[in-house]
């Protein structure tokens, strides 16, 4: 199984991206690494997730998630992109919900907007 994604958040007065270094995350059953501007993870394995220190991302206006991956060797999948804020534990209703992956091994580009937010509210707070 192999799933590979390079990742960048943006919007117009907000970025996580290789211009903070993107929180020096920590990388939890997953390999990455800050390549071209871009968070590259590989190796994801099963719940992997990158845990962000003090990064400050202000979310208003930051409605469109977009993730280049490539994904071979797993079934039809799909998955969710769950975030949290300091101090306020995991919660089920805090995630995106993400589409189906194209598993050919070719590279796909995967553009998610707010609608995959299940509660908009702790998103934009």
């Amino acid at each position: 199984m192999a799933v590979s994604a390079a990742l960048s958040a943006v919007s117009s007065d907000t970025a996580w991206n290789a211009a903070n270094n993107f929180g020096n995350p920590a990388f939890i059953r997953c390999n990455g690494r800050i390549e071209g501007g871009k968070l590259v993870l590989f190796d994801i394995g099963r719940d992997a997730y990158i845990k962000i220190g003090n990064l400050f991302l202000d979310t208003i206006g930051l409605d469109t998630f977009i993730c280049r991956y490539r994904a071979t060797g797993v079934g039809k999948t799909k998955g969710q992109l769950y975030y949290s804020w300091t101090g306020s534990g995991d919660s089920d209703r805090r995630r995106w919900n993400l589409p189906e992956l194209v598993v050919d091994g070719q590279w796909h580009e995967m553009k998610v907007t707010e609608s995959a937010i299940v509660d908009s509210r702790s998103w934009y707070g």
